[in-house]
């Protein structure tokens, strides 16, 4: 998918398609021509129901993952991870994983110049994770930024399950990005 000249997404049901309680949502990401302190939100993966699951990099380039209950949205974050910025002009992939009464999973990965796949475990270090209520939409592109905004993102190969990957899980699925089947 390729969105630009402000933002764009596409959007699933949740119902069918997400486990609030436990899941993975892992994909590529490539900065066609932006940078990663351009003063913008760029929100990747946007659920929303009573809580949300909700992927972006927020000024000055933070990389964030937030999970919230229903019961945390009028509060600070139940459970926030923190990862280091994709690189523009460059594919980077990402995977995020919850579980309910575990702390978040944030992994950055990408293909080095000899041609494997590497990933880098910025999950969170504290914390249990509350699960959100009655998702109603996936939300799945580069949005939520300001009027004027102009950047162009590609983003390929979503996969979401319904359950948290283990690291190692996470590990194979890097190491294997250029020859594993797709679906």
């Amino acid at each position: 998918m390729r969105t630009g000249d402000g933002e764009g997404y596409v959007e699933y049901a949740a119902k069918g398609n997400i486990n609030a309680k436990e899941g993975t949502i892992e994909f590529w990401m490539y900065a066609k021509d932006w940078e990663l302190d351009d003063g913008h939100i760029h929100r990747f993966i946007d659920v929303r129901g009573e809580g949300n699951i909700d992927f972006h990099i927020r000024p000055p380039g933070v990389m964030e993952l937030l999970v919230q209950a229903s019961s945390s949205l009028t509060s600070r974050s139940e459970n926030t991870a923190y990862g280091s910025n994709p690189t523009k002009g460059r594919w980077s992939w990402f995977a995020i994983t919850w579980q309910e009464g575990k702390p978040l999973g944030l992994y950055i990965g990408n293909i080095s110049s000899a041609g494997k796949g590497r990933s880098h475990d910025c999950s969170s270090r504290a914390g249990e994770t509350s699960a959100p209520d009655k998702l109603l939409k996936i939300l799945i592109g580069d949005f939520g930024g300001r009027l004027g905004r102009q950047a162009h993102t590609l983003i390929d190969e979503v996969y979401i399950y319904d359950r948290a990957l283990t690291r190692e899980e996470v590990t194979w699925v890097t190491e294997n990005a250029l020859t594993r089947k797709q679906g």
